[in-house]
């Protein structure tokens, strides 16, 4: 399988991406997409010394995932699952919006992909499990750390 189309399947939370393990190399797998490096998620990242500047795709794709957190809280224990499906279509659309949007530099780039990579595990938790609460528990916890990593634009 093609590294493009492996990485495709990965944002769209059909496929688990593992980066291969490379005893000599410790740097970072990298994937190359849409004209730019990424790292590929799983790579842990540490809060930067200094935040980073988000840029207005950035901050609108966030403020619309903090929404759709909102609305999974809206929601009761027997939500239905068109309900759940909804929102996990709009999550997922809202990801893949931000990733073709990215024109971050390459370190600010990574830790936002780790990130977006923990919002798609959050919607293959609608989609396989109904899981709303765990859901928005890593949701929660995704914007939480993009709040500490980026500033808003003014």
């Amino acid at each position: 399988m093609s590294r493009m189309l492996i990485l495709l399947l990965f944002q769209l939370g059909l496929v688990p991406l593992v980066a291969a393990a490379n005893p000599i190399d410790k740097s970072p797998p990298e994937v190359t997409s849409a004209g730019h490096t990424h790292t590929r998620p799983g790579h842990e990242l540490e809060a930067p010394a200094e935040r980073w500047h988000a840029d207005a795709a950035l901050s609108a794709g966030m403020g619309q995932l903090a929404e759709l957190s909102e609305q999974l809280s809206a929601l009761q224990s027997d939500a239905e699952p068109a309900q759940l499906d909804l929102i996990g279509v709009s999550i997922e659309k809202t990801v893949q919006r931000m990733f073709a949007e990215c024109r971050l530099a390459p370190e600010p780039d990574a830790a936002l992909h780790g990130l977006l990579a923990e919002v798609l595990d959050a919607r293959h938790a609608l989609q396989k499990d109904r899981g709303a609460i765990s859901a928005k528990i890593s949701l929660d916890s995704v914007l939480a750390r993009y709040r500490e990593w980026f500033i808003e634009p003014k």
